[in-house]
């Protein structure tokens, strides 16, 4: 049994506990026969499809539709993103190679969940294209304007996330979250 002393701390909880089982689903997805860069972000890619199986019973997109509006969990959220690229950096992709195929792979399976008139035949094409983008390590295509590269949309990104998100806290009322809750 565990003690939460107030709901925040038992929801953090679950979006950690969501975070690194994802996390364990990616390491045991990983195909070890895939000596090359890009195995990571390919277990990742196909752990989020493989997940589509399951949505009958488990559906990630409504657990972080309901956690993700808490600036607690947002900075998880944030770190956990980063950290995947990072990881998918470090496995030998090009960082554009990288933003691309994450956010196609995580776009198209929230799509897939949410849309019911998404063939199974889309789905195992859309994977596999998407995979696909991982099988060449350096940029998708020649882009040279430096200014708009990825890293300074997604860091901007974050900086409005953040930014709403302290909003939100200036102007949150005291709610329930200071009573106690066991679990």
């Amino acid at each position: 049994m565990h003690h939460f002393n107030n709901r925040t701390e038992l929801l953090v909880s679950v979006a950690e506990d969501a975070i690194e089982d994802f996390r364990n689903q990616v390491n045991d997805n990983i195909d070890l026969a895939e000596n090359r860069p890009g195995k990571l972000l390919r277990a990742y890619i196909r752990t989020l499809f493989d997940n589509l199986e399951y949505q009958d019973s488990y559906d990630p997109a409504q657990l972080w539709s309901v956690l993700a509006p808490m600036p607690e969990i947002t900075d998880l959220l944030i770190d956990d993103a980063a950290r995947w690229r990072d990881d998918f950096i470090a496995d030998g992709l090009n960082p554009d190679r990288v933003t691309v195929a994450m956010h196609a792979a995580k776009s198209f399976v929230h799509e897939a969940q949410l849309d019911p008139g998404i063939s199974t035949e889309s789905i195992a094409r859309a994977k596999s294209v998407i995979l696909a983008l991982t099988n060449e390590t350096g940029p998708l295509v020649d882009v040279s304007d430096t200014e708009n590269s990825f890293d300074d949309v997604e860091e901007a990104e974050v900086e409005e996330l953040e930014s709403a998100t302290d909003d939100k806290d200036s102007d949150k009322e005291s709610g329930d979250d200071s009573k106690d809750s066991s679990v």
